[in-house]
């Protein structure tokens, strides 16, 4: 908090607190005209492109609600630097005999806030049990936390990952049993709000072929073949070409 001797009619004494969310507010000052103040700052952050939402209290209604006959680097879009500036009109705002000290509080937080959540499309529309599945999102908290869950329609089936970090991406293990069918989703959601979620496109679950079943039918059709062999009794017919020939004929 830093404090500012002011005139105002009187004697007013200025005060500065401020809400902070990973960027910081230094170098505050303050001059007043009799009419208009002007405040200045330094907001800073490691992010130039990042906009902040900066609004002014005061103390003359409790800090009930932002000062809206104020202009320059307030409001909802502003940028971080140095010698950010506001005029707040102070005599259009209180009444002329007013003398009383007077605490002016600025707030500033990212604008917009986290970007929603939003899952992106998977590789295929259909794995197999024990196959690996990639989900992929952006959005959400930087540095939070999500929840990860298996969905048939609007039903849970079963709960992935709790509390994960927010990294983007997460590859999950489809079960060998309990899942299988048609119209399952991964269901991304911030951790503590369960409001911000995205589901990705439905996919189904297919059984993993056994290789029991596939040697099955080979040996089958052996079996087949061994039975028409023996079928007809006593030796096999010689193949076409392999006839015996008769022996020379004796005369009488």
């Amino acid at each position: 908090m830093i404090s500012r001797g002011i005139p105002l009619s009187a004697l007013c004494l200025l005060l500065f607190s401020y809400a902070i969310t990973g960027q910081t507010l230094t170098n505050l000052k303050a001059s007043f005209d009799g009419e208009k103040m002007v405040v200045t700052y330094d907001l800073n952050y490691s992010d130039p492109n990042q906009k902040f939402k900066v609004n002014f209290y005061s103390s003359h209604d409790n800090y009930g609600r932002a000062l809206s006959l104020i202009s320059g680097d307030a409001g909802e879009s502003v940028s971080p630097g140095q010698g950010n500036r506001v005029v707040w009109d102070v005599k259009n705002t209180l009444p002329a005999d007013f003398e009383a000290d007077i605490r002016i509080k600025i707030k500033a937080s990212r604008a917009g806030g986290a970007a929603k959540l939003a899952t992106k499309p998977l590789e295929k529309t259909s794995y197999k049990a024990g196959q690996s599945v990639t989900l992929q999102w952006a959005g959400g908290t930087p540095g939070g936390k999500v929840n990860i869950g298996l969905y048939k329609g609007d039903e849970r089936q079963m709960q992935v990952a709790d509390g994960v970090s927010n990294s983007g991406e997460f590859i999950w293990i489809v079960p060998k049993k309990g899942v299988k069918g048609k119209g399952y989703t991964l269901r991304v959601s911030s951790a503590g709000n369960d409001a911000d979620l995205s589901n990705t496109q439905g996919f189904a679950v297919k059984p993993k072929v056994s290789l029991y079943l596939i040697i099955i039918p080979v040996a089958a059709l052996a079996v087949g073949g061994a039975a028409i062999a023996l079928s007809g009794g006593g030796d096999p017919p010689p193949p076409p070409g392999d006839e015996e020939l008769p022996g020379p004929v004796k005369p009488n």
